[in-house]
C-alpha cells in the first residue's frame, strides 16, 4: 500500500489531521477551568407550590433573672462536664440534643460531645452574641487551670430554654490563645475542621488531567510513523526525479 504514491499522500494527510486533532484535545485538557457552575434542575415531579418566605425572627432583651440563670448554667456545666468533674451532675444542665438521647446513667458513663478542658476558677464570664424567645448564643472566654497547656479559649455556647430552665445545648470551640514553641499564636474556628491548621482546603479529583498526557503522546508517536515514511517516500522520489533528469539532460 506505502508503495502507491496516492496512498502515501492520503497517509501523511491523514496523519497531520490526526496531529492537529491531538494538539487541540490535549490543550483543552491542561488549560485549567477557571470557573465553574453548578446547576440543579428542577424535579420533573415536583408540584407547583407557591414559594414559601422565610419568617423574620426577633430577638428579645434578656432579662436580669435570664442573665443569672445563664451564668450558673455556665458555671455548673464548664466544671462538671467541660472540666469532666463530674458528668452525671451536668444531665440536668443539658437538652436531649447534647445527650443525643442517653438516659441519665448512660450520660453518667459516656464522654460528653465537647472539648475536655480545666478550667481556672468557678464563675466564668460571658458576653452575649443574640438572643430570641427561649434561645440565646454567648462567647465564654476560659482560662487553663494550674497544669493545663491548653491555652485560653473562646466557646460558642448555645442555651434554650426548656421546662422553665435555662440548659446548654451546644458548646463549640470558635478561638483558641496561646504559645507553639514560644511562638504566640491565635487558632480560629477554621483550624477545628478536619483540614485542621493546613490553612485551606483543596479540591482534588479522582484521576488529574495530567495522566491523559501519556496516551495522547503514544497516539501522536504512532501517527508519526506514516508520516515520517511518506516524507521519506517524498524525498525520494524527488531525488529519482533529479537523477534522472541529470542522467538524460531534462
Amino acid at each position: 500500500m506505502l508503495r502507491s504514491p496516492r496512498m502515501r499522500r492520503r497517509l501523511v494527510w491523514l496523519s497531520v489531521a490526526a496531529l492537529v486533532v491531538t494538539a487541540v484535545v490535549l490543550g483543552a485538557l491542561l488549560i485549567p477551568n477557571q470557573k465553574e457552575t453548578f446547576t440543579t434542575p428542577p424535579s420533573a415531579s415536583a408540584p407547583n407550590r407557591p414559594v414559601q418566605l422565610a419568617e423574620s425572627v426577633k430577638e428579645v432583651r434578656l432579662t436580669a433573672r435570664d442573665r443569672r440563670e445563664i451564668s450558673r448554667t455556665i458555671d455548673r456545666f464548664v466544671v462538671d462536664v467541660v472540666g469532666r468533674r463530674n458528668v452525671g451532675a451536668g444531665y440536668d444542665l443539658v437538652t436531649r440534643t447534647l445527650t443525643e438521647g442517653q438516659t441519665r446513667a448512660q450520660w453518667a458513663r459516656s464522654v460528653p460531645p465537647t472539648l475536655p478542658y480545666r478550667a481556672a476558677g468557678r464563675h466564668f464570664g460571658w458576653t452575649l452574641d443574640y438572643s430570641l424567645a427561649g434561645d440565646a448564643t454567648v462567647n465564654v472566654v476560659l482560662k487553663p487551670a494550674r497544669g493545663n497547656r491548653q491555652g485560653a479559649f473562646i466557646f460558642s455556647a448555645d442555651l434554650k430554654r426548656v421546662g422553665g430552665r435555662w440548659r446548654m445545648d451546644s458548646f463549640v470551640p470558635v478561638a483558641q490563645f496561646g504559645q507553639l514553641k514560644g511562638t504566640k499564636r491565635l487558632v480560629a474556628a477554621p483550624d477545628f475542621t478536619p483540614q485542621g491548621l493546613n490553612g485551606k482546603e483543596e479540591r482534588k479529583g479522582r484521576i488529574s488531567s495530567t495522566w491523559l498526557v501519556f496516551p495522547l503522546v503514544a497516539l501522536g508517536l504512532f501517527l508519526l510513523i506514516p508520516l515520517g515514511m511518506g516524507i521519506r517516500s517524498h524525498r525520494a522520489s524527488k531525488r529519482a526525479e533529479r537523477e534522472f533528469a541529470q542522467a538524460f539532460g531534462r
